[in-house]
């Protein structure tokens, strides 16, 4: 026997003492376990079957034995609410409510005969013989392939000698093709990405034209239309040639004047707020921390800062982009804050979209509005004969109509002018507002469309999204395969342990996702196995990196019963649950089951129902109750569990007696 030269330490470098530093948190709206309020007791038993197939017993007998009692009842249901009843659990660990389903079992099988009944005498003939252990190996053999394999895997706790070492090597080479079968290698990334919100259509700010300003622009603009026929009368009345074709090419000057400077006017409008656009992020007031706007900066800061262009110095490249990262922002937060969205689910697209200023960026389109909005330089050229003809046309006119009508064309002169310039002015806003409204209309609907395409690749690239089920099957490959490790390393063979547990915890940093009324599963996690022995407690601590389907950081310790101090679950305010355990010497084990900012709720859930749905899959309340008990009593556990077994196991051969006659 080795004695706890070893503390129990997990990964941490410095500390014994690690807390889940969260990645990202994703719940997908999934109905893997969903239960309508009116469900059938059939679909109450469907339900619990996969509870209990992914690991979560508890749940899986609340379920089946609520079915069984509203009327579900069969050779198959009786099957498996055995199997849930006694799945990761002890002798001890069974209560007189469970004696009693055992007892009721007697009277709702009779005369069944098919492969499930089948199940059921195997199961009863392992825990009526679970003292003399004298059940043959071939008895589970000769099931078939699914109870056979069903039984080896929920009742590992009541199968001893040869029987528990057969069905133990049943499991290893089932678990290395499992391990990564159904591609999962490629697909696990894809169970931690949020599910993809589909994208909003934005519109821009309509065009900034109030009524007054309408209502000056006609008036002005009539007045000096009024004012310029008059002035062609009196051209016309004068009868001289030069005078008409004068007066024929201001008004051609006129036209062409305005039609230009509004061009050059809406591309420089254009120029200039893009310019600022990416230039000048300006001042904003910081968003409440938690809140959807700062959820949405935490993602544009991770995203600009991963996505940095080659050969390109990251402050540079954050510098650059300032202006264009808060209009990106701004749009977003914009598009989706009167949603229940949540920030993650909007992650694909701000990706996208920091993904198309990189490619601006690489093929040095980022600042192509500079050209884009340039004024051409016949737009110039006809602004300015546009002006010329309209002083010298119009002077030669007005030269010529005034002496038709001196007094009223002297007044016409000024008004002509007063009205001109507010006309154009506001004729010009008016313009410049309208086309910069159509401009960007446009530019949104092109966005639209191109992150709709994107959304749609990312959907599909999603599709085949790995279930709950086949996380919790991975994860039960990897259990089995790190079981194995274990106890070749220590030289055991199954019936040697007097019984073993396990806890599987998140890795710190570690991203986690589930489906809705499921368990968190983790991108990383950490798992504790303890084989106990006559001699002592082999533990083995590694991380697992989920995504790859391998182990890093093994870490072993061996110790005596006795130099177990304390063993708890602690409960924190937030529900979380953090398992402790003590040596007489070193430092406390802690490992946080269940994390803080992990009670994130899908539709329709509770409260506390993740984490509980957590801990029942992370096998802590089969390692707790063996781990107290040896911190309560040392070595002489083994002897007092023998003695509380004794009622125990006559208590269960009454209750399987007859099970199946």
């Amino acid at each position: 026997m080795n004695a706890p030269n070893v503390t129990a330490t997990n990964t941490a470098a410095d500390s014994a003492s690690v807390g889940l530093q969260a990645g990202i948190a994703v719940v997908h709206e999934l109905n893997h376990y969903h239960l309508a309020a009116d469900a059938t007791p059939k679909e109450k038993y469907e339900v619990g079957l996969l509870y209990l197939e992914n690991r979560m017993p508890q749940r899986a007998r609340e379920l089946i034995n609520e079915a069984v009692v509203l009327g579900h009842d069969s050779s198959e249901v009786r099957f498996h609410q055995l199997l849930a009843l006694l799945s990761g659990r002890t002798l001890q660990q069974l209560s007189a409510e469970d004696f009693q389903t055992l007892e009721a079992a007697r009277d709702c099988l009779a005369g069944a005969d098919d492969e499930w009944a089948d199940g059921v005498r195997v199961i009863e003939r392992l825990l009526g013989d679970i003292e003399s252990r004298t059940v043959d190996p071939a008895d589970l053999a000769r099931l078939g392939e699914e109870q056979s394999r069903k039984i080896a895997k929920h009742l590992e706790m009541f199968l001893t000698g040869p029987l528990q070492d057969q069905a133990w090597w049943r499991l290893i080479p089932e678990a290395f093709d499992g391990r990564t079968a159904r591609d999962r290698l490629r697909r696990t990334w894809k169970f931690f990405e949020p599910d993809p919100v589909r994208p909003r259509r934005t519109f821009p700010e309509p065009p900034r034209v109030t009524i007054g300003l309408r209502i000056r622009a006609y008036a002005a603009g009539g007045a000096f239309v009024t004012v310029v026929g008059y002035i062609g009368v009196l051209a016309a009345r004068s009868a001289q040639t030069p005078v008409i074709v004068a007066y024929l090419l201001a008004v051609l000057g006129g036209f062409l004047w305005a039609v230009n400077g509004a061009e050059w006017r809406h591309r420089n409008e254009r120029r200039n707020a893009k310019e600022r656009e990416l230039r000048f992020p300006g001042q904003r007031r910081r968003p409440p921390v938690g809140g959807f706007a700062s959820q949405v900066d935490r993602l544009f800061s991770k995203y600009f800062g991963r996505y940095v262009p080659k050969s390109v110095d990251r402050a540079v490249w954050l510098a650059e982009t300032a202006g264009i990262r808060r209009s990106i922002r701004d749009e977003v937060v914009d598009a989706y804050r009167d949603t229940k969205v949540d920030a993650d689910a909007v992650a694909w697209l701000i990706r996208y979209r920091v993904g198309v200023v990189k490619r601006q960026w690489q093929q040095n389109t980022l600042w192509d509005h500079r050209w884009r909005f340039r004024t051409r330089a016949s737009t110039k050229v006809a602004v300015v004969v546009g002006v010329t003809v309209v002083v010298l046309a119009g002077l030669r006119a007005l030269a010529g109509a005034i002496p038709v009508s001196p007094l009223y064309a002297s007044l016409a002169v000024p008004v002509l002018l007063a009205t001109g310039a507010s006309a154009a002015v506001d004729w010009l806003t008016i313009t410049t507002e309208r086309r910069r409204y159509e401009h960007e209309a446009k530019e949104k609907d092109l966005l639209y469309l191109d992150s709709l395409a994107a959304y749609r690749r990312w959907q599909e690239r999603l599709a085949d999204t790995p279930s709950d089920s086949e996380m919790a099957a991975w994860l039960e490959c990897d259990r089995v395969l790190l079981m194995n490790e274990a106890i070749q390393h220590y030289k055991l063979l199954p019936s040697n342990m007097i019984t073993h547990a396990f806890i599987e915890a998140p890795a710190p940093g570690c991203d986690r996702a589930r489906v809705v009324n499921g368990p968190w599963r983790y991108s990383r996690y950490q798992i504790l196995i303890f084989l106990l022995t006559s001699e002592g407690v082999r533990q083995m601590a590694v991380e697992l990196d989920f995504h790859n389907a391998t182990f890093h950081n093994r870490q072993r310790t061996n110790y005596r019963f006795d130099a177990v101090a304390s063993v708890h679950v602690t409960e924190g305010d937030q529900r979380e649950r953090t398992f402790e355990l003590a040596l007489v010497s070193g430092e406390p084990l802690e490992i946080p089951v269940a994390g803080v900012g992990e009670e994130k709720l899908g539709t329709g859930e509770t409260p506390g129902t993740a984490v509980q749905l957590t801990v029942d899959a992370a096998g802590l309340q089969n390692t707790l109750h063996v781990l107290e008990g040896i911190a309560a009593e040392g070595k002489d556990w083994i002897v007092h569990e023998d003695e509380r077994s004794g009622e125990r196991i006559n208590r269960l051969k009454r209750a399987v007696h007859g099970l199946m006659d």
